[in-house]
């Protein structure tokens, strides 16, 4: 189940306590809580530095694309790929960016292992 909750609020601080497992991603005032079947699976990297990312995308040849597609992208979407510290496999900027780019979530996980070892 996918559930959506503004940040702080009384339903979002009971579904973030509840003992289920779950994934929580808070975006602002926005916290989006995955479980059962909709919470995406751990992949074996889940975060690397934005230097090892960096590094990574241009190995794999996909770094233009990344940069013309951050370029012409959102502000959001700027201001998340200049100062991010870490990149997070599962955050949904990186999901939507793999499906931008027509990678698959396998292509994916391998960019992140590939990254770890940089």
């Amino acid at each position: 189940m996918i559930a959506q909750h503004v940040t702080d609020s009384p339903e979002a601080l009971a579904a973030i306590a509840a003992p289920e497992p779950k994934h929580v991603w808070i975006h602002g005032a926005a916290t989006i809580i995955y479980t059962g079947d909709d919470m995406p699976p751990a992949p074996a990297v889940q975060e690397v530095s934005r230097r090892q990312i960096r590094q990574a995308l241009t190995r794999a040849e996909l770094r233009d694309m990344v940069e013309a597609a951050v370029a012409a992208g959102d502000q959001d979407l700027k201001d998340w790929w200049e100062a991010a510290g870490v990149f997070e496999r599962n955050h949904p900027m990186v999901i939507a960016m793999g499906d931008a780019l027509g990678q698959t979530d396998a292509q994916l996980d391998a960019l992140f292992a590939l990254a770890a070892t940089l």
